[in-house]
């Protein structure tokens, strides 16, 4: 799944839509400070961070189908603070990391619904940990 969502945002999003980060953008040089952290590759659209994060969040939110209850706020609250800290560090604009979450969600959706799929129609093995 995070091979799929990584490689995707890369090949999909920033080797064909080849948007400069705000902090590889030179009207922006003096406003961002990176607090000590390299600013990344030159292009930012899509935010790989909010694609993994989100991808990541959303599969384990099908496969714990909200147990604990808090499960899924806990789990989209942390995709979310991943993703707002690349905007706070200057490395991707807003519009790159709702385009990140929207395809990490996706990717996400699409493995639980594989997983769910192989789960159901597979067999288990037999054996010591077989339900």
């Amino acid at each position: 799944m995070i091979l799929v969502a990584d490689s995707g945002s890369v090949v999909l999003f920033k080797n064909t839509v080849q948007r400069l980060r705000p902090c590889h953008t030179a009207d922006l040089s003096g406003l961002i400070h990176m607090g000590g952290t390299e600013c990344g590759g030159r292009f930012g659209f899509v935010s790989s961070h909010a694609t993994n994060h989100f991808a990541i969040a959303v599969f384990m939110i099908g496969v714990l189908q909200y147990v604990p209850r808090w499960s899924g706020i806990v789990l989209i609250a942390w995709a979310a603070f991943v993703s707002y800290s690349r905007i706070y560090l200057g490395a991707h604009y807003p519009g790159d990391v709702l385009v990140g979450a929207l395809y990490g969600s996706l990717v996400g959706f699409i493995f639980f619904r594989i997983f769910r799929w192989a789960h159901d129609h597979l067999p288990l093995r037999q054996g010591r940990f077989a339900e």
